[in-house]
């Protein structure tokens, strides 16, 4: 059995999506997140008759940043450890997510919280029923979050408005949910050597030629205020976080991508996460 913890984000959408052939079971919200408790989660997988032979994807996740941190704690830490302390004793897979920037000094809670979860998980040793996949940034299906860059430049676009942003010198790799899930369930568990699997093209795109290509597009150019933001420091001006990976091939060419998406978010009206 494949149990989905977070289906209705944009990962568990995807992976659910994904697995439609297979044995899913979706978790509600109020159901695992009772599991920080040891004695509920325990009750859930007797209940179940979990085995070596079932997957929990835990896509459920808090994203905002200037969310509280005690929140940012709990689903992306706290509840994630607890699950994977019950995997030792039953060998049940764990499928986890992350952040590419997990590995290096980024002044973001929300990345100081993923980087908590996989440090404990790394103090439990060579766990060979879990999987970590470190990810870029991710759109398609849902409609963007306001306070993410394509939801503020869907935002200008509906309404005509002027994008205040920064140089956009910083490197990002935009990755479509649909393709991240076909390269997370294809993974085979016969050779799980390396259990932390950064998901990355190695070809990273500047902000700025993204964003241009967009408002290019719409014919809006003329409201893109590139420069009219400070430029935060500790940002990726460099290519150090970008090496290929196996999962290269999964990847659709972004700004292609990025902009069938914004055309779909303009026709149609996508759920929220």
């Amino acid at each position: 059995m494949n149990y989905i913890l977070g289906s209705s984000g944009l990962i568990g959408t995807a992976i659910v999506q994904e697995l439609e052939k297979q044995n899913v079971k979706v978790v509600p919200r109020n159901e695992y997140e009772n599991w920080i408790e040891p004695a509920h989660f325990m009750s859930f997988l007797i209940e179940n008759q979990v085995n070596s032979y079932d997957s929990f994807y835990v896509c459920f996740g808090v994203t905002d940043p200037t969310s509280h941190r005690n929140l940012l704690k709990l689903y992306n830490c706290d509840i994630p450890i607890s699950i994977l302390k019950e995997s030792i004793r039953r060998e049940f897979r764990v499928i986890t997510f992350g952040s590419i920037q997990e590995n290096f000094r980024v002044a973001n809670n929300y990345v100081q919280s993923k980087k908590e979860f996989l440090n404990q998980s790394l103090e439990m040793g060579g766990l060979a029923t879990h999987m970590h996949f470190q990810l870029h940034t991710i759109y398609g299906i849902h409609a963007p979050k306001n306070y993410m860059l394509l939801g503020k430049v869907l935002e200008a676009i509906r309404n005509n408005s002027n994008l205040k942003m920064t140089s956009g010198e910083q490197y990002r790799e935009y990755w479509h949910a649909t393709d991240v899930a076909k390269f997370v369930v294809s993974q085979d568990w016969i050779d799980n050597t390396n259990r932390i699997i950064p998901i990355s093209s190695g070809h990273p795109l500047k902000i700025k030629d993204l964003v241009t290509s967009i408002f290019v597009k719409y014919s809006l150019d003329s409201l893109l205020s590139l420069g009219s933001i400070p430029d935060d420091p500790n940002e990726s001006y460099t290519l150090d976080l970008f090496k290929p990976s196996i999962a290269a091939t999964y990847m659709r060419d972004p700004i292609r991508g990025v902009l069938e998406y914004l055309d779909r978010c303009l026709r149609e009206t996508l759920n929220e996460e």
